[in-house]
């Protein structure tokens, strides 16, 4: 079988849309389940931790040969307090 980029693109792409999918809805499941529960110290600190392996995934979407991470990082907080305003 011959490689074919453009199909194994696609065929990523689509894995992607399914993860962000996934990942909101698994969210959005914890936010239900903690809230249900009351809130405690562990689940500020589980939703730090996925907050933080977030903002990694995007930073590493945003690096370019000729960027600093300080600027990346900064973009980011920008972006968030943008959508935030949005909600």
């Amino acid at each position: 079988m011959t490689y074919n980029a453009r199909k194994e693109f696609e065929k990523i792409e689509k894995d992607n849309a399914a993860l962000l999918k996934l990942i909101a809805d698994k969210l959005a499941e914890r936010s239900a389940i903690y809230r249900g529960e009351g809130i405690h110290g562990g689940h500020v600190g589980t939703i730090m931790d996925i907050r933080h392996h977030l903002r990694e995934t995007l930073a590493m979407m945003m690096f370019t040969a000729n960027c600093k991470e300080e600027e990346v990082y900064a973009e980011i907080k920008r972006q968030i307090k943008k959508v935030k305003t949005n909600l």
